[in-house]
């Protein structure tokens, strides 16, 4: 059974840690910029295939693949969205994925140009 002075030091180190990770949080969300302005995530050019208005306000940035289950399970809910906003918003697709287990994605990719 520890003793007193013992429970006292590891409540200290606890303490210290807790103070620590409350400290970096802090700190570290202090430190990002909060001007308040949406950052673009990707920049969409001219020459770039979207769905929709380019002049809209929304945009919609899609990462897919043709092999993946989840991109097909979501792509119902996408195209529910490009019908029911139209031309409110505009999609850009990006089917550059990097994952190592479809072994068809380049030629996949390609396909769809």
């Amino acid at each position: 059974m520890f003793a007193k002075k013992e429970i006292y030091i590891l409540g200290a180190i606890v303490i210290l840690l807790i103070g620590g990770f409350v400290f970096l949080g802090v700190y570290l969300k202090s430190d990002s910029s909060s001007s308040g302005d949406l950052v673009s995530v990707a920049e969409i050019s001219d020459f770039d295939w979207i769905k929709g208005d380019r002049g809209a306000k929304v945009v919609l940035i899609e990462y897919s693949d043709f092999q993946c289950p989840a991109c097909a399970y979501y792509s119902g809910m996408v195209k529910q969205l490009t019908n029911d906003f139209g031309n409110q918003i505009k999609m850009r697709n990006w089917r550059q994925l990097r994952q190592r287990r479809q072994a068809n994605r380049e030629n996949s990719g390609k396909c769809t140009i």
